[in-house]
């Protein structure tokens, strides 16, 4: 039988890290692209959610999209 605890926790931190990257991007930059978020939540690597995490925090406003363009080519690897 799957272990349901363990899957739920995992889904759980995974939105955690999520949350915080677009939390940490609103704050800095007060509105972020819907397609951002959008591509943030097909992300199901905790390490590549780290990553953004970080690069969230580091970041000017003129490289936003820069940096967060390649998470359309992550959706593939990631799902």
């Amino acid at each position: 039988m799957p272990d349901l605890n363990g899957k739920a926790y995992e889904g759980g931190i995974l939105q955690s890290v999520r949350e915080a990257v677009i939390d940490i991007l609103e704050l800095r930059f007060e509105v972020i692209p819907e397609l951002i978020v959008n591509r943030l939540n097909k992300i199901y690597d905790p390490s590549i959610l780290k990553i953004f995490r970080r690069k969230a925090v580091r970041i000017t406003p003129p490289e936003v999209i820069e940096v967060f363009r390649p998470l359309r080519f992550l959706k593939r690897r990631m799902i």
